[in-house]
């Protein structure tokens, strides 16, 4: 056979020529290593010997197997089937060194295939090219996106004035859980509902919204006594969590008073300064409600006086107790 003959069967069968003479010298290798294990074999049986004379020859030549291949590896091939062979020669004796040897052949016979691994490779680099159309359809069904065409969740309230007993207790269990002042409304609405259940346990949320207002309310406090004059911005947003924090109702009348007294303050650092020009929409008409329930009326003014008409607004219907 010809050398560019030997080349095309090297590349149908997917083996360089170096490829091609290791698996030769693999093959070549288990014969002498079948004739030589039958020769201690025989010479075992022939002398007599007990058996560790025969696992100890047995050993040493599957251990000379071993270097010989691992001296004259090919650099980047892939030792996997060598290994194999090694541990099936180790474990089989002369009759595992003469199945390898029988199977070389037909492994060497496998073709590989170059079209079917390009269509592979290039499924694999475009996974994640991926339309936003399949992405969106993707994210909707996976729940991290609103199904638009769904019934809308209820706000608490509603369910608080109209939904079955299950739901109001699930919407308590909820608020309890991830309490937000926006939910203040719907835990009064169930402390005071025709159902004796529900208001129980609406009680015992009450008790623990409580406790959490308390210890929000005053590290809130605590850090407003740190603020300076250069905070405005931290100022008026501590601010309107403490009002909405007072706002709820259900804060002690002694922890409403150190509150307000913390917003006064807040607002005061927040209006003052170059502060004004940066607040827009419902910071503004926040920090504006603050300085009337204070009675600053010159700061009111001079913030008005900074707001644009186009900003100009309704002001914050005023809070508190």
């Amino acid at each position: 056979m010809s050398a560019g003959a030997n080349s095309s069967e090297a590349r149908s069968l997917g083996l360089s020529e170096p490829g091609r003479r290791a698996a030769g010298d693999l093959g070549w290798s288990l014969l002498g290593l079948f004739a030589a294990e039958l020769v201690l074999l025989a010479a075992s049986y022939r002398l007599n010997a007990p058996w560790s004379f025969w696992l100890a020859g047995h050993l040493l030549l599957v251990a000379a197997f071993a270097v010989r291949g691992w001296r004259h590896r090919e650099p980047g091939r892939d030792l996997s089937e060598f290994g194999l062979t090694v541990l099936a020669v180790l474990i089989g004796g002369p009759a595992a060194a003469a199945l390898v040897a029988l199977a070389l052949p037909l492994w060497r016979r496998q073709r590989v295939q170059p079209a079917l691994l390009a269509a592979w490779y290039d499924r694999i680099a475009l996974s994640g090219d991926i339309d936003a159309v399949t992405r969106l359809a993707d994210t909707v069904a996976m729940g991290r996106a609103l199904r638009t065409n769904e019934t809308l969740p209820r706000p608490f309230a509603d369910v608080m004035a109209s939904g079955s007993l299950a739901d109001r207790q699930t919407a308590l269990g909820l608020i309890a859980r991830h309490f937000s002042p926006a939910y203040a409304d719907a835990l009064k609405a169930a402390l005071v509902t025709g159902e004796p259940l529900v208001r129980v346990q609406a009680a015992a949320v009450a008790v623990k919204v409580r406790g959490e207002l308390k210890s929000a309310v005053r590290g809130g406090i605590a850090q407003a006594a740190q603020m300076g004059s250069g905070d405005g911005t931290a100022a008026a947003d501590l601010s309107r969590a403490l009002r909405d924090f007072v706002a709820t109702g259900l804060l002690e009348d002694d922890d409403c008073v150190a509150a307000n007294a913390a917003i006064a303050r807040l607002v005061a650092i927040a209006s003052n300064g170059a502060g004004p020009l940066t607040y827009e929409g419902a910071m503004r008409a926040h920090l504006e409600t603050e300085l009337l329930r204070s009675g600053d009326y010159a700061g009111f003014r001079a913030m008005r006086a900074n707001r644009s008409d186009a900003a100009a607004g309704p002001v914050e219907t005023v809070h508190g107790r």
